[in-house]
């Protein structure tokens, strides 16, 4: 095995382990929450099939065309199954849709698809694990919640795996003085 290669994997690892330690203390294997689990590694599965397609597809579009078709395709699958499990298809109050919309979908999306041209898919993953980090973060700061030590090395785990697979980016890539 290469060794960029044993490296990545490793970053990898370093993240998922601090996955792992963040989720820790609310972990649970119940079949009682058996749906919601089974519903959240669905959720993981989708998204990074997403990420594939989208990176794959970057080669030949634009980021906002890409978004649209993404946009349109997704909306396409999710109406047939919202009208047979009965959903509210059309709301009362716009507003939350709209911003939704926009904050979510528009910036959000567009700002994953635009960088998913300009940076392996590997890193952009690995910025989307910061996630539970971030969380946990605002629970503390703003909630008062308590983060016990696995919690901080859960998050210090992820934000160094980030920061290795970016400098090992860099090492691969040439800087050209002119």
């Amino acid at each position: 095995m290469r060794h960029s290669l044993r490296s990545l994997i490793l970053v990898a690892a370093l993240a998922a382990a601090g996955c792992a330690a963040l989720m820790a203390g609310s972990a649970e294997l119940s079949a009682r929450h058996l749906r919601g689990d089974m519903l959240a590694l669905a959720a993981g599965l989708l998204y990074a099939g997403y990420l594939i397609v989208v990176e794959r597809a970057r080669g030949h579009l634009e980021p906002l065309p890409l978004l649209f078709l993404a946009t349109l395709f997704g909306a396409a699958f999710l109406l047939p199954l919202s009208l047979g499990l009965g959903e509210r298809i059309v709301p009362n109050d716009w507003l939350p849709l709209f911003a939704l919309a926009i904050a979510s979908q528009v910036v959000g999306q567009g700002l994953l698809v635009y960088a998913l041209g300009h940076v392996p898919p590997l890193v952009v993953g690995l910025a989307l694990l910061t996630q539970p980090a971030i969380s946990a973060f605002i629970g503390w700061a703003a909630y008062g919640e308590s983060l016990t030590p696995l919690d901080w090395t859960g998050a210090v785990a992820i934000g160094v795996a980030l920061v290795l697979v970016r400098l090992q980016d860099r090492r691969r890539k040439p800087t050209y003085l002119p």
